[in-house]
């Protein structure tokens, strides 16, 4: 599996256009890419109504390279782009099943 957390800030008065867009990809993602478990926009609440995180998760790498390739990926995030003041991202490797989880004592 492969998850990737953005932490974004959006340029004022453009959170509502980020929104829509997100949403509108967001839909796009639940329609199409079966292997893309997560996908979902969260708002910091400590940060005020510019911050966010996304949230993305894929089954495996192969999911995360169709999500970007898909049209409308390529088309949506440069427009996403366009309203982010500030982006980082964190792209993460599972490490399951590789880990091993102690034995319960219960």
């Amino acid at each position: 599996m492969i998850a990737v957390i953005a932490t974004v800030t959006i340029k004022a008065q453009r959170e509502q256009e980020f929104e829509a867009l997100f949403a509108t990809l967001q839909q796009k993602v639940r329609r199409h890419e079966p292997e893309t478990l997560v996908f979902e926009l969260m708002r910091d609440r400590t940060a005020g109504i510019s911050a966010y995180t996304i949230l993305e998760q894929y089954r495996s790498a192969d999911a995360w390279a169709g999500h970007k390739a898909a049209d409308y990926t390529r088309k949506t995030v440069p427009l996403l782009h366009e309203v982010f003041e500030r982006a980082a991202a964190q792209v993460l490797d599972s490490l399951e099943p590789r880990v091993a989880l102690p034995a319960s004592s219960d």
